[in-house]
């Protein structure tokens, strides 16, 4: 702080997360680095934030499904929600409020959150990460005689796959229409190019689940690729 020249507009305290802090007329609490059960226990341990006028900005590295959780049974809501890169990591970061409404989440909701409104590259390759990770809980599930429960973690996860293709679906129609209306290549036709073609797919056999990555969309690719050179 002394060397970036904020050691006299800075205030720094030595707590135990956020023990000790209910006077301190916090507006905004940022909580990053730190896994997403670590979180919710800071949040817990911190009753003072379950008013209105303080803004949570979270960035779990882990398990951000636990964090989505214990803020809806604790009546916080997820405002916003993006992810970013950080060299070949994925991070997810939300901002969340306190409303009061507590409800439970559905699986979707849980392991999702507010990616299914979000269609960047970063958002669709987490979503794509975490339809895999549940296929294969899935495959576990099964196997620990969680018939029921892994069935809805398949389900699920194939509805995953179907919005992300949707939503590359949506964006190849985006760029031709582009293209043919004006002749100017637009942004998203650049992402398409550098977002990975491969798609996971689910296959389901005698209760088995397999992953394995689909190249199908290549003529797309391709497609896209004579645009942007022509």
């Amino acid at each position: 702080l002394e060397k970036a020249g904020f050691a006299e507009r800075v205030q720094t305290v030595l707590t135990d997360g956020l023990a000790g802090m209910e006077q301190s007329g916090v507006t905004d609490v940022v909580i990053a680095g730190i896994g997403g059960e670590v979180i919710s226990g800071i949040l817990e341990r911190a009753p003072f934030l379950q008013q209105e006028g303080i803004r949570l900005v979270l960035q779990p590295q882990t398990r951000e499904q636990v964090l989505r959780d214990f803020l809806a049974n604790n009546g916080f809501a997820v405002i916003e929600e993006e992810v970013v890169s950080s060299g070949k990591y994925l991070y997810v970061v939300m901002v969340a409020e306190y409303t009061g409404c507590c409800r439970s989440l559905s699986l979707m909701e849980k392991f999702c959150g507010k990616l299914t409104d979000n269609c960047t590259p970063q958002a669709c390759e987490k979503l794509r990460m975490t339809a895999c990770h549940l296929a294969e809980r899935s495959k576990g599930l099964f196997q620990e005689g969680e018939a029921a429960l892994a069935a809805e973690y398949l389900q699920t996860s194939g509805e995953i796959l179907s919005l992300i293709g949707s939503f590359y679906l949506e964006c190849l129609r985006f760029c031709k229409s582009m293209k043919q209306s004006t002749g100017w290549r637009p942004f998203p036709c650049r992402w398409i190019l550098i977002t990975p073609a491969s798609w996971w797919v689910i296959a389901r056999r005698r209760w088995s689940v397999r992953c394995w990555r689909w190249t199908a969309p290549r003529r797309c690719c391709a497609r896209q690729r004579s645009w942007a050179h022509s």
